[in-house]
């Protein structure tokens, strides 16, 4: 796959793109230029690495909305089997912008998103709700404002992954369950950095301060209570290594399934609640 590197990414570009050169020359000629490969090859991970140790929250935020970041329909055939996908938003079309279905993860029924009888997953990755008139004329604030009522009642375990941007109610109204797990390098937040900045400065281009003063990371995210865990992605991002990125993740899926499948519903119920009710009490 040819990466698209980002604008803090050119030193390791041109690293890379030095490697690619030395490759041309040997399939085109009889020169050994494996050991210079090598040496390069190491640099350029090297180099990554300490990129890559202090990203600004602007920085995650491009990286959250990378062009080739994995999907969730990259994420469902890499977890789960015998997905069946369900479509129709009550209101006016088949939902293009939300996948869920029925499906199996290592074996056992579960729904995507969607039903009350099967343990749920929801994958985020969304700039926000579009706060249109066409939007509010399709019950766009009714639909968000069902989901959080449902969910939060739902008899059965509920883990939902922010995977690459979780902005404002479209992130949150797939965004209520048991486990709010995020990705290295994804971002959640109740606005987009340029909507706050043309809030605060009125002006969209103040965006990479916006995402400084929001902590929009999932560091600062984990630190105020608001998700449960972090997973770590491959070096350089998810978008370098799809197959890693899911065998991680259905790991940690696995993991956090068993633990809640370990409460009896009651008692699942209301540790949801306790957690609903606990935001904004962390410092």
């Amino acid at each position: 796959m040819n990466l698209n590197f980002l604008d803090f990414e050119q030193p390791i570009a041109e690293l890379e793109a030095k490697i690619e050169e030395l490759r041309m020359v040997t399939d085109n000629s009889s020169v050994n230029v494996s050991d210079e490969i090598s040496r390069l090859q190491a640099k350029s991970r090297q180099l990554t690495k300490d990129v890559f140790s202090k990203l600004t929250p602007w920085q995650i935020t491009q990286l959250a909305r990378h062009p080739q970041r994995p999907h969730t329909v990259d994420y469902i055939p890499r977890i789960f089997t015998e997905f069946d996908e369900l479509q129709g938003d009550r209101a006016l079309s088949k939902g293009a912008t939300i996948v869920g279905g029925i499906a199996r993860f290592e074996g056992q029924p579960v729904v995507v998103i969607g039903h009350e009888k099967l343990p749920i997953f929801t994958f985020i990755d969304t700039p926000g709700a579009y706060p249109g008139i066409g939007a509010e004329e399709r019950n766009q604030s009714e639909a968000i404002a069902r989901n959080l009522f449902v969910l939060s009642r739902l008899k059965t375990p509920i883990i939902c992954t922010v995977t690459g941007e979780g902005g404002s109610g479209g992130a949150l109204a797939i965004g209520v369950g048991d486990r709010v797990l995020m990705l290295q390098y994804s971002i959640y937040s109740v606005i987009s950095p340029e909507g706050c900045a043309s809030i605060l400065w009125k002006s969209a281009d103040k965006a990479s301060q916006a995402a400084e003063a929001m902590g929009v990371s999932a560091e600062q995210n984990l630190r105020l209570g608001l998700i449960d865990q972090i997973i770590p992605e491959p070096l350089g991002g998810a978008h370098r290594e799809f197959d890693a990125m899911a065998i991680t993740l259905k790991k940690t899926l696995s993991e956090q399934l068993a633990q809640l499948q370990s409460y009896p519903i009651n008692k699942l119920l209301d540790l949801r609640y306790q957690r609903l009710m606990s935001y904004g009490m962390a410092v």
